[in-house]
């Protein structure tokens, strides 16, 4: 039991054990002034006092004290025992008439084991104990830039007054989030290590309140303001026009009229669906309905101007010149169309002029990359296809769903 008493308050030999437990004993008890494990604890009244100072406000000292040190001494071990959980290891005829220094040492060192154990106890308790000055809540669910219909979440938690996290779940957690109109739905999941994980989908936009509360208490800088924006108008996109005219009809060449005029000719194609464009201080006119291009200073024997083909297309396909080339208007609608209905889904036949015949090729989408294949599922070669001019897209807004 010495040696047992030894390991548990570090000691070395009797003497260093011996000042350790009575320094103990003296900062629990500093009234009784015990100088040793004999005649001092003879009359019962230190041991009460310890245990007292273990469990206080039991015995009402020094009022209980009889000065009989056989009923002060019973009454001490009684209520360690009782009380503390203490082993009663000696008699208290032993104590009284015969005590022994180190059987009373491994006695009192009970007592100190028990004032451990509620250190540790009352530090766990302070570990495992909410702070409601302490406790946060963060996440983007609070910050500006949510939007209406669009899922967001915070977290709250839960630390103790050492600004520590508490490291179990199961705390009385309150959450309210109130919108414009109505109060919104939302979830909250317990992580079960102090942390609580809560994501709520606004409705519409404007000024929300968010109340977080523990144990019915507001946690701090709650309630949170939070202002929703709107959602985003849906949007879709449309490929790149751009305006082409036939340079060569043997063998075909089709020649981009550069960016300015092709927008200038857009512009009136969108504007008029057709009209007379002039171009180059006259020396050009296009006309957008015909699809032609005079060349005002070129006429022949009868006055007639030179006149090219001209085409608006939206997809192009790259040659082994490294030009890209446009698809005919009725080509390109056919590949827009299969576009935006199955994305290419198997193979989109498409139809290309030469200055022969018609040849037959197909498009196909090869994970986002469309290609250009002489014959249906051919795996070899295949020229790169192009949605928009030069891969460009146009953004434009769907109206809103009220």
């Amino acid at each position: 039991l010495i040696l047992h008493f030894k390991i548990k308050s570090g000691g070395g030999d009797d003497g260093s054990a011996n000042k350790d437990l009575l320094d103990w004993v003296n900062k629990r008890i500093p009234a009784y002034s015990v100088k040793n494990f004999t005649s001092d604890w003879q009359s019962g009244k230190s041991l009460c006092a310890l245990a007292d100072s273990l469990y206080p406000n039991c015995l009402h000292l020094p009022q209980e004290f009889t000065n009989d040190p056989t009923r002060d001494t019973t009454l001490g071990v009684k209520f360690a025992t009782e009380k503390l959980g203490i082993p009663q290891m000696m008699d208290v005829e032993d104590i009284v008439n015969h005590p022994e220094q180190h059987s009373m040492m491994t006695y009192i060192s009970y007592f100190r084991e028990y004032a451990n154990s509620m250190d540790h106890q009352k530090e766990r308790d302070l570990e495992m104990t909410p702070d409601i000055r302490k406790c946060i809540v963060y996440g983007i669910g609070l910050e500006p830039g949510n939007e209406a219909g669009k899922e967001t979440y915070f977290t709250i938690e839960v630390r103790n007054s050492a600004d520590r996290k508490i490291p179990c779940g199961g705390h009385n957690i309150f959450v309210r989030i109130t919108g414009h109109h109505s109060q919104e739905g939302f979830h909250a999941a317990d992580n079960a290590d102090g942390t609580y994980y809560v994501t709520y989908t606004p409705k519409e936009d404007g000024n929300y309140v968010i109340e977080v509360r523990l144990d019915d208490k507001p946690i701090q800088s709650s309630p949170f303001h939070v202002f929703i924006n709107d959602r985003p108008a849906p949007t879709v996109t449309e490929p790149q026009p751009h305006w082409f005219v036939l340079e060569s009809p043997k063998p075909i060449k089709w020649t981009p009229y550069d960016r300015d005029i092709s927008q200038e000719l857009e512009q009136n194609f969108i504007k008029y669906g057709g009209g007379v464009v002039s171009l180059q201080n006259g020396a050009f006119k296009v006309d957008i309905s015909a699809r032609e291009e005079c060349n005002m200073n070129k006429k022949n024997l009868f006055g007639v101007s030179e006149k090219r083909p001209i085409c608006r297309a939206t997809w192009f396909w790259k040659s082994d010149d490294g030009n890209w080339n446009p698809y005919s208007e009725q080509t390109c609608v056919i590949l827009e169309k299969a576009f935006k209905d199955n994305g290419f889904a198997g193979n989109t036949q498409v139809d290309i002029a030469d200055e022969k015949k018609k040849k037959t090729r197909y498009v196909v989408d090869e994970n986002g990359a469309y290609k250009q294949y002489r014959v249906s599922n051919d795996a070899k070669g295949g020229r790169t296809v192009q949605r928009g001019y030069l891969g460009s897209l146009i953004v434009k807004e769907l109206p809103r769903k009220h």
